[in-house]
């Protein structure tokens, strides 16, 4: 999945989300969406999840957003 945000001094950015043990199968990949990325100007980040215990906080933080508390 990925994802194209504005950074706040107006640069392009581009968020290409993988888990981490996918990541290999899609270098390839990669490699050609950091040229695309590259040659129109924007940055390219490939972003493969939270380390912990940062993850386990998120994931507590919007334990309210689930329907066992509805």
């Amino acid at each position: 999945m990925c994802w194209r945000a504005w950074t706040g001094d107006g640069t392009g950015r581009v968020v290409d989300v993988k888990p981490a043990g996918r990541v290999r199968s899609a270098e390839r990949q990669f490699g050609l969406t950091r040229e695309a990325c590259s040659a129109a100007g924007w940055e390219y980040v490939v972003f493969t999840g939270l380390a912990e215990p940062l993850a386990s906080n998120l994931r507590w933080l919007t334990g309210d957003h689930q329907d066992r508390f509805a």
